[in-house]
């Protein structure tokens, strides 16, 4: 898949063996669960054919319409792109909620839960003035909880400046998470990545039971 985007083009590159031993390799200490193997080699066969489905495929992103994230794979090339010019047209149909700037993070585990990119904000507007929510999805990755796609150089002039003590956001539901991805291959990676990390708090959390015997199974 390729990725058009104002001044630069990007290729996604996937490696199947590259893929799958780093599904294996995290969840490795889950081995013991009967099934589980299985359940991630499907999971890890859906992806593969979502890319093969898209591998000649070309989009192309205008302006600032699009936020990435970047999958950390060995051998493989992967991102996830979110269409930020839809995500505002949502916004009207959530409340937004009041948040603490140390509550936002630039960097992997860290105590804030939400995960932001920092950006160069040395020019001569002033982002405290604008009124605009802060957007943010669930991000269950690298020890944060959530992921700002819309905002980054908002929350960069504040934390530099140290002009607010908090932001309006707004958390996007998973449905409407999704829907901003055009892509199905990155839809099935971010569904992945996000019931993976479910699915791990749920074994490591005594009060759930989730799994019996050593046998692993999905709540129906």
């Amino acid at each position: 898949m390729k990725y058009q985007y104002a001044n630069d083009v990007f290729e996604s590159k996937i490696n199947a063996a590259s893929l799958f031993n780093e599904v294996m390799r995290n969840y490795s200490k889950y081995s013991r669960l009967n099934g589980f193997h299985a359940y991630l080699e499907k999971w890890c066969s859906v992806m593969l054919d979502a890319f093969r489905s898209e591998e000649n495929k070309e989009f192309v992103f205008k302006g600032l319409e699009q936020y990435y994230t970047e999958v950390i794979i060995p051998n493989c090339e992967i991102r996830i792109h979110f269409c930020i010019s839809e995500a505002k047209k949502l916004i009207s149909n959530y409340e937004c909620q009041s948040i603490p700037l140390t509550a936002f993070a630039t960097f992997d585990y860290n105590d804030a839960p939400i995960k932001y990119t920092e950006v160069n904000c040395n020019n001569a507007f002033d982002y405290s003035k604008c009124s605009e929510p802060i957007i943010v999805i669930d991000y269950l990755m690298g020890g944060f909880d959530y992921l700002v796609i819309d905002g980054n150089h908002r929350l960069s002039f504040l934390s530099k400046n140290n002009v607010k003590k908090s932001v309006d956001v707004i958390l996007l539901s998973l449905k409407d998470t999704i829907n901003l991805i055009h892509s199905e291959f990155e839809k099935s990676v971010y569904l992945f990545l996000y019931e993976g990390a479910h699915v791990e708090e749920c074994i490591n959390n005594p009060a759930t039971n989730y799994y019996h015997d050593g046998t692993f199974s999905l709540p129906l």
